[in-house]
This record gives C-alpha cells, sequence and structure tokens, in this order.
C-alpha cells in the first residue's frame, strides 16, 4: 500500500502539463499559419504593382512619336490602378 501512496496524483500533473503543451504548439501552428498567408498576400501585391508599373509604362511608350523632354510626367490609368510616368534624362544623346 506505500507504494500507491508514492504514485499518488501523478496523473493530474501530467494530465495538464500536456494540456498546455498541446495549447503552445497550436498557439504556435495557427501564428505560422497566418504568418505565411500575410507573406504570401504581400508577394502577390507586389506582383499586382510591377504588372500595373509595367502596362502604364507600355501605354506610354507606345503613344510618343518622338523623344520626350527631361521632366515630362504624366499619370496613366490601367486595370487595378494607376502609372505616374516621369522622363528624366540622364545623359544627352550623342545626336543632339
Amino acid at each position: 500500500m506505500a507504494r500507491f501512496r508514492s504514485e499518488r496524483g501523478f496523473a493530474l500533473p501530467t494530465v495538464i502539463f500536456l494540456v498546455t503543451f498541446l495549447t503552445v504548439l497550436l498557439a504556435t501552428a495557427l501564428a505560422r499559419a497566418r504568418s505565411d498567408h500575410e507573406v504570401a498576400d504581400s508577394g502577390q501585391s507586389v506582383v499586382d504593382a510591377l504588372a500595373i508599373a509595367e502596362s502604364g509604362l507600355q501605354i506610354y511608350l507606345d503613344g510618343q512619336t518622338s523623344r520626350p523632354s527631361d521632366g515630362d510626367s504624366v499619370r496613366i490609368n490601367v486595370t487595378g490602378g494607376y502609372t505616374d510616368v516621369v522622363v528624366l534624362v540622364l545623359q544627352n544623346p550623342a545626336d543632339q
């Protein structure tokens, strides 16, 4: 009978430890899933912004018949947003 007295109360602390461990594990998994979702969303936003910028630049360049002047700027509306195109001449061409 003395043997059972020394093991009394062993189950409750073990169950509390396991429940706490599983709760921490679940909270960590949910936080990681949320973080992965946010990273994926921000990555998609970058891809969308780049596509909008490139399409606006292409529309601007298609409408040009001559070399644009330095400081020329225009806002072009495209599907999903707009593009501000600003022309800066870094080096004058040899023909000028």
